[in-house]
C-alpha cells in the first residue's frame, strides 16, 4: 500500500470509529475525479452535481465494505461507473447519440463527410457497443470518451493490459464488422 492509500485508509478507519466529518477528506480528494467521470457520461451539468452527491452518499453507506488490500481509488471509480449506469439505465439515456468530438475511431473517413452521415454512423456504433458486457462497455467508454490510457484501464478494472488491448480491438473488429455488413445490404 503506498503513502497515498495509507493517508485514505486512515481517513476511512476515522469516519467509521465515528468521525463522521473525516469524510469531508474523501469528498475533496475524489469530487473532481467522480464529477468529471459522471458529466462525461451524462453530458448535463445539475444532473452530474446530483449523481455526484449520490455516489459519495453510497461511498459513505458502503465504507465498511471497503477491502484495503484493492486502491480506494479503484473501489470508489467502480462505485461510480456502476451508479452512473444505472442512473443512464433509469433514464433510457443510453440510446443518446455520441458527439463527433469526443469519438476517435480509426474508421472515419473523409472529414468532408456530412455531418448526418456522421451522426448516423455514431449512432450505429454506440447502439452496437450497448449490447456488450458491462465490463467491456466499461473499457471502451474509458478508453474513447475518458481518453484514459491502456496501463490506466488495467489498474482502474483489474484486467492485465494485454486483455484491455484485446478487448478494445475485438470491440473495434465487431463495429468494423457489423459496419460493413450495413454498408452492403
Amino acid at each position: 500500500m503506498d503513502e497515498y492509500d495509507e493517508l485514505n485508509y486512515e481517513v476511512i478507519e476515522a469516519v467509521l470509529s465515528g468521525h463522521t466529518a473525516s469524510f469531508e477528506k474523501i469528498i475533496e480528494r475524489f469530487e473532481a475525479m467522480v464529477f468529471d467521470l459522471t458529466y462525461k457520461h451524462i453530458q448535463n451539468y445539475e444532473d452530474a452535481r446530483d449523481l455526484t452527491q449520490e455516489i459519495f452518499i453510497k461511498v459513505f453507506e458502503n465504507l465498511d465494505k471497503y477491502d484495503k488490500n484493492y486502491k480506494f481509488f479503484s473501489w470508489i471509480y467502480r462505485i461510480s461507473l456502476n451508479e452512473i449506469y444505472s442512473y443512464l439505465k433509469r433514464n433510457k439515456w443510453k440510446q443518446k447519440t455520441i458527439s463527433i468530438e469526443k469519438v476517435k475511431f480509426f474508421f472515419v473517413r473523409d472529414k468532408n463527410e456530412k455531418e448526418d452521415y456522421k451522426e448516423a454512423m455514431l449512432h450505429k456504433i454506440q447502439k452496437i457497443i450497448d449490447k456488450e458486457k458491462d465490463r467491456d462497455k466499461q473499457i471502451f467508454s474509458l478508453f474513447y470518451y475518458s481518453d484514459y490510457s491502456i496501463e490506466e484501464i488495467s489498474k482502474l478494472t483489474d484486467e492485465t493490459k494485454s486483455n484491455v488491448k484485446v478487448i478494445l480491438h475485438r470491440l473495434r473488429n465487431k463495429i468494423k464488422e457489423k459496419l460493413e455488413v450495413e454498408v452492403k445490404k
